[in-house]
């Protein structure tokens, strides 16, 4: 067969090279589509990012805030196994949080204080769907993280109640910083996230709009006071019961000697 066609004309070799990249592309997002089979696995912290651009702090699900189980993630008081496994997705090769976005959210702060211990954590792999990528009906798209910039690609999510944010680094706007130092002040906070990329500053708001450094100042300081007052108050309650425990262990010790000394 004549097949000079080809090398000639230019017109039929684009097309050719057209096709070949729509398929390609579309073996790609074929891929994506089906990657996620519902199993779970440990998957590095440094690999997930948050989907959301804002969130609350409080849990809708359950009680409790993001900051409230980062501390006690950090204590021991709550194991990372007692954490509800989140459902991560892969989308433009990257993984996202599909759901759990404050849960990423308190390990990441964990993290940040305790590196050798928050290193890694539990996740559900499953697809990307059209809930996840542009919403259904009136409801919002669960990816929102470009509303930060494109610099963002899920680095960082705001907290609205305070407009800190938790980052992959431990910087001045880290949410919660101030109490987690003044409970944790021989924490090992350290910059070890790496997403093969600079880290920018990011804006001070996730919708761009720069609220007035009176009103900012003031949501801080409002939300920190509650937390604080939230966090002493727990401090209390735990140290009088460990007094309340050596208590009764010293008064068991006096009956162990004299039953010692009868013998």
């Amino acid at each position: 067969k004549n097949t000079s066609y080809f090398v000639g004309d230019s017109a039929v070799k684009r097309e050719m090279v057209t096709k070949i990249e729509r398929t390609s592309g579309q073996r790609a997002e074929t891929n994506e589509e089906t990657a996620g089979s519902g199993s779970e696995e440990m998957m590095r912290m440094s690999e997930i990012r948050f989907a959301h651009n804002d969130n609350t702090e409080l849990f809708k699900d359950r009680s409790g805030s993001i900051l409230e189980t980062a501390v006690q993630l950090l204590s021991g008081e709550v194991s990372p196994d007692a954490i509800p496994v989140f459902e991560v997705c892969l989308h433009e090769s990257k993984h996202y949080t599909k759901t759990g976005n404050r849960r990423l959210a308190a390990f990441r702060l964990a993290q940040l204080f305790a590196p050798e211990r928050f290193s890694h954590v539990r996740v559900k792999l499953v697809q990307v769907n059209q809930v996840f990528l542009v919403g259904v009906g009136n409801g919002r798209a669960k990816l929102t993280t470009q509303l930060n910039g494109p610099e963002c690609e899920g680095k960082w999510m705001f907290i609205k109640e305070t407009q800190e944010r938790v980052g992959i680094t431990l910087d001045d706007n880290t949410y919660g910083r101030d109490l987690l130092e003044l409970m944790l002040p021989h924490g090992t906070a350290n910059n070890s996230f790496n997403f093969n990329v600079v880290l920018t500053s990011p804006p001070s708001s996730s919708t761009g709009k720069q609220p007035g450094a009176a009103a900012l100042a003031k949501r801080r300081k409002l939300a920190n006071r509650r937390r604080r007052k939230e966090m002493e108050r727990k401090l209390e309650l735990a140290d009088k019961g460990k007094a309340a425990t050596q208590t009764h262990q010293a008064g068991k010790q006096p009956e162990k000697s004299l039953k010692s000394k009868s013998r």
